[in-house]
């Protein structure tokens, strides 16, 4: 069983509601990796520890190219840890700030992506309910990687395995007893109990309006996503959250010529306020499913079996982390006198290699 001391701690990538995600080493392989800290105490008030369940069981049960790799996970009195594959380019919205001008056979390239890992979830009963770009990495081979599923829920129970099915039993058993154990909602449990989780711009009416929402969420997202990779703005950006909120409820967005005929075509299809009129959002034996949407004349020039296998697009610019860090590790072990000045990210062109 491993513990945190197997593990050389970096530095901090980001923060999230209930913890930290912290870059760090594996000291026996030396392999970098991000550790997910989880604060059981805040999981409990918030009653979201059914959810890091979830977390740890979509990452363990499936398995896809674009999805990220769990490694390891453990815990101590007070935390859980999740060891995830440490994905050295950036965050897509970080992405996309860099490669502003992106043209169209790269754009649909990453679109293409997302919908093979949308895809990949929804047939296993999951809906991932927060799809951005800042949960979507970018590795160094130019491919993506989705992540944070702190928010994903099984929608069809049926797909799943019965052993998943008598895990999910036994947590929803453990989570009403830690329940039960708190005996009185503090300041912050109040405070935040009506506060939206989750990105504005990407939020899906149904969840505004009844405040559930289904894997046809995730398509709405997607074409948020696609519009923004057009035009560097989400299609419901406005100055403030609540005018975002009513742009998004009337599905109110602008035509932009910086869009393909193609891809406006495939974005109107995707941002409609009927969950099962999007593109790709029926069931079962229905005439639009996921065979629907991977045949849009958007993705013509896909080939979908061997999408995960294609080099990445030419011309683009990532921020690669792990050679700096290579080079701040050995700086430390030769001199730890002189405290470095250093560089975490270096802009890379994957075309010239400069």
């Amino acid at each position: 069983m491993q513990t945190l001391n197997d593990y050389e701690i970096i530095e901090k990538l980001g923060s999230g509601s209930y913890g930290d995600v912290m870059l760090a080493k594996q000291k026996e392989s030396g392999q970098l990796v991000a550790i997910k800290t989880l604060e059981k105490r805040l999981l409990i008030k918030q009653k979201k520890q059914y959810q890091v369940f979830i977390e740890k069981e979509v990452l363990s049960q499936v398995k896809h190219a674009g999805l990220i790799n769990l490694i390891a996970s453990f815990q101590s009195s007070s935390q859980i840890y999740l060891v995830l594959e440490f994905v050295e380019g950036g965050d897509f919205g970080n992405f996309l700030k860099i490669n502003k001008n992106m043209c169209e056979q790269s754009i649909v390239f990453y679109g293409a992506e997302i919908v093979s890992i949308l895809e990949q979830l929804h047939m296993n009963g999951i809906a991932h309910r927060d799809v951005k770009p800042e949960n979507i990495m970018v590795g160094n081979n130019l491919h993506i990687k989705m992540i944070d599923f702190g928010t994903a829920n099984f929608f069809d129970e049926s797909r799943l395995d019965e052993s998943v099915k008598e895990k999910l039993r036994e947590q929803r058993e453990i989570s009403k007893q830690d329940e039960r154990l708190m005996d009185e909602i503090d300041e912050y449990q109040q405070k935040h109990k009506a506060t939206f989780v989750g990105t504005a711009e990407y939020v899906s009416p149904e969840l505004l309006e009844d405040d559930t929402c289904g894997p046809q969420a995730d398509l709405w997202a997607l074409g948020c996503i696609i519009y923004k990779m057009f035009t560097g703005t989400s299609p419901f950006s406005d100055t403030t959250e609540y005018l975002v909120f009513q742009r998004v409820r009337a599905c109110k967005y602008e035509k932009s010529n910086k869009i393909s005929q193609d891809g406006m075509d495939l974005i109107n299809k995707l941002l409609v306020r009927d969950p099962l009129s999007r593109l790709g959002g029926g069931f079962g034996n229905s005439k639009n499913t996921y065979k629907e949407l991977k045949s849009h004349s958007f993705f013509k020039e896909i080939n979908w079996d061997q999408l995960w296998n294609m080099k990445g697009p030419d011309g683009i610019q990532i921020n690669l982390k792990k050679q700096n860090l290579t080079q701040e590790l050995q700086f430390k072990r030769q001199s730890s006198a002189i405290k470095p000045e250093v560089v975490l990210t270096g802009l890379v062109n994957k075309k010239t290699g400069q």
